[in-house]
């Protein structure tokens, strides 16, 4: 398949008709369920519902800007992309909503080993510079029933951001589970740099990342609004938005997505079912994660305060007009470790050739309830 492989709908698709142990929501009260966290987003329901694994993970799976053949391209690329697609053939993950997964080789990499049907869409694609990297898949149980994808406008200064040459925007699946429907959106924005520059004219004046970053929050925030009018106009279905948005939580910009975040409606999920730092980016990975190796896979950080928050799952609280309750059970880090070297090297030797890391990003790793209102 091309860029702009798509595949929805499949008639294969069987859903979950047993619980996640111990997940529970009954009569309107989140039930406490096996991580012990057990919170609802709100409102009331009648009977239980079912328990859902959703992760959002950046994947580090860029292959140059133009061709594969450039400095910027990552270490162990088609590596890192099997074994992640043998990870997730393991895991009981029922939805991956990815990011920098860039080409079709690494998309059908990833799909081979996963046994159970898989439903899957792609971002935005393109046919000469970068695809958006946005890859949504619902393993065995869900099924994509909708999709709508934009390009940003505000796409970045090519002679200066590498990820200016992907064409990076939103990708929207709506997912039903049987017992509900939710509408995703992921999204990953500019993070700028990367290429060395040197401006031979004095009167280039582009505009600089965070103020890229700006626009592109903007178009986010459009774009939600126009899908949710023509797919959802009574808010039937709960909204999640999840995405590496190269922002760090309580840094310069953050205030600007909290306000798209507060214009959408939604709440971020760490702060209400976790706390605490929660970064994200490769720092937190060696810096900012605490797990026993012996004990992995899957690994998750337990604690530390290292690195940033970067990546972000906004979900909508529960609303009178909602068919459903969209319940948040317990939202973790998760990391992908290699183990070929102590967790705290990312690099398993000094060319930085081997990652210990399947990516150099910390995953956000949710359990949600859905029931029928």
């Amino acid at each position: 398949m091309g860029d702009d492989d798509t595949h929805f709908g499949g008639a294969q698709i069987q859903r979950r008709d047993v619980l996640r142990t111990g997940a529970t929501v009954a009569g309107g009260v989140g039930v406490l369920g096996a991580s012990g966290v057990g919170q609802s987003v709100g409102g009331s329901a009648a009977g239980a519902g079912e328990t859902y694994r959703f992760l959002w993970q950046n994947l580090w799976l860029l292959n140059g800007i133009v061709g594969n053949d450039t400095d910027i391209a990552k270490p162990a690329l088609q590596e890192r992309a099997s074994e992640f697609g043998d990870r997730l053939a393991g895991s009981d993950i029922d939805v991956a909503a990815l990011c920098e997964v860039f080409s079709s080789e690494q998309r059908e990499t990833i799909r081979e080993p996963v046994e159970r049907a898989v439903d899957y869409e792609i971002g935005p694609p393109a046919e000469f510079e970068k695809s958006s990297g946005l890859y949504t898949l619902a393993l065995g149980g869900p099924e994509i029933v909708a999709m709508e994808r934009t390009e940003f406008d505000a796409d970045g200064y090519e002679p200066r951001d590498a990820d200016a040459w992907a064409k990076k925007g939103v990708l929207y699946t709506r997912l039903d589970f049987g017992a509900g429907q939710v509408d995703l959106f992921t999204t990953h924005l500019l993070a700028g740099g990367g290429i060395p520059y040197v401006d031979l004219n004095p009167f280039s004046d582009p505009p600089t990342p965070a103020e890229y970053r700006a626009d592109q929050l903007a178009e986010l925030r459009a774009f939600v609004q126009s899908v949710e009018a023509d797919h959802d106009p009574d808010n039937r279905v709960p909204t999640v938005v999840a995405g590496d948005f190269n922002v760090g939580a309580g840094g310069g910009e953050y205030g600007k997505l909290t306000a798209v975040r507060d214009d959408l409606g939604l709440a971020d999920a760490w702060l209400g079912y976790a706390g605490g730092p929660g970064g994200t980016n490769r720092t937190a990975i060696t810096d900012g994660c605490a797990f026993e190796p012996a004990e992995s896979p899957p690994s998750y950080c337990d604690g530390g305060a290292g690195g940033d928050r970067i990546d972000y799952v906004f979900v909508e609280p529960t609303r009178p007009s909602h068919a459903s309750r969209l319940s948040i059970e317990a939202i973790k880090r998760r990391v992908f470790c290699r183990q070929l070297a102590p967790p705290d090297q990312f690099y398993a030797d000094d060319a930085e050739e081997r990652p210990n890391y399947l990516t150099d990003h910390v995953g956000l790793e949710l359990d949600w309830t859905l029931t029928p209102r």
